[in-house]
């Protein structure tokens, strides 16, 4: 699975960009950059799935079993509908989490004095008329895929 781990690095490279807007990073660009950064993640978390399954590298069980690994994880098929409502800005398919979730709910902290300026974004995701913090679905992602990746 050569390719596929390039992607899984990549995806574990956005999770780690994600953890520190989480916690709060300095303040050095504007707030958008920020939310690329999160958007980013879900995108690139889904895809994983697409790298797995085109890597000729990959065992063909994993290449054939990666569509249903993900239907069986509630947390990877909402990043699914995440990502796909991201590409489209709407999610026009059947949502794979059963209810089509939103992004909203964006807080930004800012912290100042001191040597440097920090800021934190918390990103809160609609889903099923309940709210979720989307760095803690992000986390649930990295759980899920980790023993398909090893």
């Amino acid at each position: 699975m050569e390719q596929a781990k390039i992607q899984w690095e990549r995806v574990k490279r956005y999770y780690t960009r994600f953890k520190a807007l989480n916690d709060g990073i300095e303040h050095a660009m504007s707030s958008e950059h920020c939310v690329d950064d999160i958007y980013a993640f879900f995108q690139n978390c889904y895809h994983l799935k697409d790298w797995i399954k085109n890597d000729n590298t990959a065992p063909a069980a994993k290449r054939k079993g990666v569509e249903g690994y993900v239907k069986s994880h509630d947390c990877l098929k909402l990043c699914a509908d995440i990502c796909n409502g991201l590409k489209h800005l709407t999610l026009h398919s059947k949502p794979k989490s059963g209810s089509k979730p939103a992004l909203k709910g964006r807080t930004f902290g800012v912290k100042l004095g001191g040597a440097t300026q920090t800021i934190s974004v918390k990103q809160t995701i609609e889903h099923a008329g309940k709210e979720k913090d989307a760095f803690t679905l992000a986390g649930e992602c990295m759980k899920a895929w980790e023993p398909y990746m090893t």
